[in-house]
């Protein structure tokens, strides 16, 4: 199953916490059919993509502990934040989706397939008392015609203390509104410490 927050999310911003870390998920149903973006909560297993009811897919099938991860798809209203107590993050867990492996790999009706100099990649951005810190942490989704599909440890401690950051995706593949690879990642354990070795 997946969650977006809210069992009757209201029509725009909906806030959820996990543990002492606020997240957020963005509802609009002005199209015809409901949307949803930002932080969406999934226990799907399954690591294949063949439509946009596989978007909750991590590339390697299931989270990287535990039951529950979190897919994290672009939202064009607004930034996706994630807020708490300031303090020095130490990271957490990264994976594609299922369903950006598959265009990538494949294309599909918006995006090319990847050739060896396509990239992919994830932006994150932190902030204190609602000042940007002037350094950014960015990773490599898809690189050198390589793309993650596993579980990969992102350390953070290089902002320092913080109390929020924001995410933006990016792509070589870009069209007349923008990117056409689809803008969703996988997250699993925010806050997590770095394992050994």
């Amino acid at each position: 199953t997946v969650w977006q927050g809210a069992d009757a999310p209201a029509l725009g911003w909906n806030n959820w916490t996990s543990g002492t870390y606020g997240f957020q998920t963005y509802y609009d149903n002005g199209y015809g059919s409901d949307y949803y973006s930002a932080f969406t909560v999934t226990n799907q297993t399954a690591n294949t993509f063949e439509g946009l009811q596989d978007a909750y897919h991590s590339a390697s099938g299931g989270a990287y502990e535990g039951n529950n991860f979190v897919v994290w798809n672009m939202n064009y209203y607004g930034s996706d934040t994630v807020t708490f107590a300031a303090q020095v993050v130490p990271g957490f867990w990264i994976n594609n989706t299922a369903y950006a492996v598959n265009s990538m790999v494949n294309g599909d009706s918006f995006a090319k397939a990847f050739g060896h100099t396509d990239w992919f990649k994830l932006t994150i951005n932190g902030y204190l008392n609602g000042d940007g810190i002037d350094t950014q942490v960015v990773v490599d989704l898809a690189k050198d015609g390589k793309y993650i599909n596993q579980w990969t440890y992102v350390d953070l401690t290089q902002f320092g203390e913080m109390d929020a950051i924001t995410f933006t995706m990016s792509s070589s593949d870009m069209g007349d509104w923008g990117m056409n690879t689809p803008a969703y990642f996988a997250m699993d354990n925010f806050g997590a410490t770095m394992p050994e070795g």
